[in-house]
């Protein structure tokens, strides 16, 4: 299926593009083989002594974390017992040998290799080469630190190896086992959040611990990752995306706890300084890069390689690094977004992805040092080896910022009432940094304790992020927004008098009445046809009342560990959309798991808009063969009426999923209106002419690997289906 996708692919692309392709996949084992044979033959850690980094970033001042003392208390609290909460796995602690609560029923055995008090248990992690240098950096660990499996998919059980070279590691194919655990976990990003602990403890020692608990806890978890981690062996070497959110991650961190007077031993600092290099020497070499496609993976590499050679000191390879990031920034900023600011990938959460690591790189440019500047105007392009090529002169890299407002005026004029984003097309909970609390208490019974429970989605950028102003000057700071002289990023929507905002390029359009906001998606399925992160969405609806989601779009759940529920959650029939009796699909894809599931056969459905004003709507899709689906929407300031038609002689069902919160309240005898509730919002939807049937068996997906229960509404029968939403 893999080598059929391929064969259509290189006939619809230029010769040139084509012949590169195929010239890629000879030459790709070749390459393949030599570093591997490279990697197995000597240790891959670093000889390399790296001085002192730069500085950029300083925490908030302390009045702003102190309205957040008590998350950043309980959540310190939980990441120093090495408690997380990724990707719907609820609050679990990480360890060796610990067992697993399974991923859609399938549960793999306990790791049986368990830590010792002395180092000889590295021998059954870590591959002979390596096992040296890996026991001295372990040795420096404070002997009171447990240390965290890297290498598990805590929901599952299944565990990869570190003894294992990166290329050679397979991932998808198994059910059950999802590779991005291990990858969210390594990104480290709860790092900021013992920073922040660090500096409140002394405004509030009843909440806190003392900071030396905060600084060794940093320190020990760095020192863990870096011995059981050899650079290109293991699951968390597999992707460059990963490994550049992980480095940034681990700087800014860092960069926090210097900015309130914290030090931490020379030992240390060689060891984390150096791995900070083998992390941009490994982006590099294995940059996600396509001559015909690239995405978010590409633009995160970009972004973190950017961020690494403006900490390390400055030399030839760094500067080559840095004016190398620059130049692709500048050029996939312009490739991945749209015209209208949204992203070309047609998903809003991963246009928030993207767009995070575009606004924090645009910054950190703008606070270059002086020897950074000058290496941009003055550095050997012919370093570069392979594609994308270096240029010789660099341009002027403070053209990027000007593409962000644009950006963000995408980002904030999606956002709903509620300040929380649709979920058009994938949504992988991914963030480039998670700077501050996004949580809220939630209280069980069963444990008779306070639990922290991941909020929906705080809208893009919330967190408050300082750089240095001057860099000599670590006491005058200033926001990111002020930095770029872009729109409010406070979750105010500016503009607020728009009826109507329509992003043409993205494929979205935005009625925000007094009363309501509904989003209508009609558009190209992105990536220049490939799909791999749009649904099957076209004409479908989302509907949020006074700040409640009454009609929300399914989500999206898992990728790889369940094929079928993969396949659900982009299929037509998880949207507010219609879906013929023959449960055709609007566009197709290659049945099974792995790489199918990230592609679309292609862009068949075509969606199109003919008509559009603030008061009326009309689009349709051809995604159904030679039928079309037509949707006719009028809306006023408490009503929003449509008219479903379908060119073919079969049945159709227009279907309307609930948020979680929704309740069905009353249903008419008739069967032709039901009375919906969620908390202070009561409507009432309408069928002309077929009745309405309930079921409380659908599901809905807040965040990736979250599965809630819903209702879902369908009305079935013969076109025209006509239906309205009162708003009570």
């Amino acid at each position: 299926m893999k080598i059929i996708r391929k064969i259509r692919q290189g006939l619809s692309l230029p010769p040139r593009t084509a012949m590169r392709m195929v010239y890629e996949q000879f030459a790709r084992p070749v390459r393949h083989n030599a570093a591997k044979k490279l990697d197995t033959s000597a240790s891959t850690y670093s000889h390399k002594e790296i001085p002192e980094l730069h500085s950029y970033f300083t925490l908030p001042p302390i009045e702003e974390l102190q309205s957040q003392e008590r998350h950043i208390s309980m959540l310190a609290e939980l990441y120093c017992s090495h408690r997380f909460d990724l990707l719907g796995s609820g609050w679990t602690q990480v360890k060796y040998g610990m067992e697993c609560r399974g991923t859609e029923g399938i549960v793999f055995p306990p790791y049986t290799n368990k830590p010792s008090v002395n180092d000889e248990w590295l021998s059954h992690e870590i591959s002979p080469l390596n096992l040296k240098e890996s026991q001295r950096i372990w040795a420096i660990v404070d002997k009171d630190y447990t240390p965290i499996d890297w290498q598990l998919d805590f929901k599952s059980g299944f565990r990869w190896s570190a003894q294992s070279w990166c290329k050679s590691i397979r991932y998808g194919g198994k059910a059950g086992v999802d590779v991005k655990v291990p990858w969210e976990l390594a990104r480290m990003q709860h790092l900021p959040t013992l920073a922040q602990a660090a500096a409140l403890s002394g405004k509030s020692e009843e909440q806190f611990h003392p900071r030396e608990k905060y600084i060794a806890e940093f320190r020990n978890q760095i020192i863990d990752f870096i011995a059981l981690n050899p650079p290109r062996f293991g699951v968390n070497w597999t992707t460059s995306m990963d490994i550049a959110i992980r480095a940034v991650n681990w700087l800014i961190s860092y960069d926090y706890f210097h900015s309130i007077g914290c030090r931490f031993d020379e030992d240390f600092e060689k060891i984390f300084r150096r791995s900070i290099y083998e992390h941009g020497k490994h982006i590099i070499n294995n940059l996600e890069y396509s001559p015909i496609l690239r995405g978010n993976h590409y633009l995160a590499d970009i972004a973190g390689l950017l961020f690494i050679a403006a900490y390390l000191p400055s030399t030839p390879e760094t500067d080559m690094w840095l004016a190398f990031s620059v130049q692709e920034m500048i050029a996939e900023t312009k490739l991945q977004f749209l015209p209208d600011g949204g992203n070309f990938e047609a998903s809003v959460p991963y246009h928030r992805l993207s767009a995070e690591m575009v606004i924090y790189a645009a910054a950190l440019l703008e606070k270059l040092p002086p020897d950074k500047v000058v290496s941009l105007s003055n550095y050997n392009y012919r370093l570069k080896k392979g594609a994308p090529k270096l240029k010789s002169e660099m341009g002027n890299y403070h053209s990027l910022k000007k593409r962000i407002p644009v950006i963000l005026r995408f980002a904030e004029l999606v956002a709903k009432q509620n300040g929380h984003s649709p979920q058009i097309g994938d949504n992988d909970s991914g963030r480039f940094f998670k700077l501050l609390p996004n949580y809220v208490e939630m209280s069980t019974n069963q444990a008779r304790s306070t639990f922290l429970n991941l909020k929906n989605y705080k809208e893009l950028l919330d967190d408050n992020i300082y750089l240095v102003e001057n860099h000599n000057d670590h006491s005058e700071l200033q926001k990111i927004e002020g930095l770029l002289n872009c729109p409010s990023l406070s979750g105010k929507i500016p503009d607020r008098e728009l009826e109507l905002v329509s992003f043409d390029n993205f494929g979205l359009d935005i009625y925000r009445k007094k009363n309501y906001f509904c989003t209508v998606r009609c558009g190209s399925i992105g990536q220049r046809g490939k799909g791999g992160h749009a649904h099957n969405d076209q004409l479908s609806i989302e509907l949020n009342v006074r700040g409640q989601d009454v009609f929300v779009d399914g989500g999206t759940y898992l990728y790889t560990p369940a094929a079928d529920m993969r396949n659900h959650f982009r299929s037509t029939s998880a949207h507010n959309t219609v879906i013929p009796e023959n449960k055709e699909e609007q566009n197709l894809w290659l049945p099974g798991g792995g790489d199918a599931l990230f592609w679309m056969l292609g862009d068949r459905s075509k969606g199109t808009v003919v008509h559009k004003n603030e008061k009326e709507w009309k689009g349709y899709h051809s995604g159904f063969g030679a039928h079309k689906h037509i949707r006719t929407l009028s809306m006023t300031e408490i009503n929003i009426t449509g008219i479903d038609e379908f060119e073919g002689e079969q049945d159709v069902a227009a279907l309307f999923h609930c948020a979680p919160d929704v309740t069905v309240v009353e249903k008419e005898d008739d069967g032709h209106s039901v009375l919906l509730r969620s908390t202070d919002v009561t409507v009432r939807f309408v069928s002309v002419h077929h009745s309405i049937d309930i079921s409380d068996n659908d599901v809905y997906s807040a965040g990736y690997g979250i599965l809630q229960n819903a209702i879902l509404l369908s009305i079935s029968g013969h076109s025209p289906i006509e239906w309205s939403i009162e708003i009570l």
